[in-house]
């Protein structure tokens, strides 16, 4: 082989691995940080209420959509603090099993150490609790991203 016959082939052959180098990382995609929970199977994360359930008492209550004010999102912390800007005297939480979760704080009244029954969807972007009332109570939210 001759000189030039061997530069021409080394030349393809960087040719070629310039366009693999390129191919590869064209196809790499950037992860957006923002678009997952820090802790996707669980409940810590910010959650917005976008239902609510009510029984008359007869057992035929259901889930209706939550059209009042934005009293929520409610936020579980890793830290096991919890914040509801509308119920300021709960601020924490504490997981009794991987269905029950009891929210604590200083309350005067019926919502302090008040237990609840938790559900998260298969997806883990919604998440229902019912809590003991007269007539059957609970609440949906679905998961607050970034």
């Amino acid at each position: 082989m001759t000189l030039k016959f061997k530069l021409l082939i080394m030349k393809r052959k960087i040719l070629y691995l310039i366009t693999l180098i390129l191919f590869s990382i064209s196809g790499c995609k950037k992860k957006d940080s923002t678009a997952e929970p820090i802790f996707p199977n669980s409940i810590i994360g910010k959650w917005k209420l976008v239902s609510t359930y009510t029984d008359p008492g007869n057992g035929k209550g259901k889930f209706e959509p939550y059209n009042g004010p934005e009293l929520f999102p409610i936020e579980f912390n890793p830290d096991s603090t919890y914040k509801n800007k509308n119920i300021n005297c709960i601020d924490n939480f504490s997981t009794r099993s991987n269905q029950y979760i009891k929210l604590g704080g200083n309350c005067k009244n019926t919502w302090d150490n008040r237990l609840y029954y938790y559900k998260l969807s298969p997806k883990y972007d919604s998440l229902t609790l019912y809590y003991i009332c007269i007539e059957g109570c609970g609440e949906k939210f679905v998961r607050v991203l970034k």
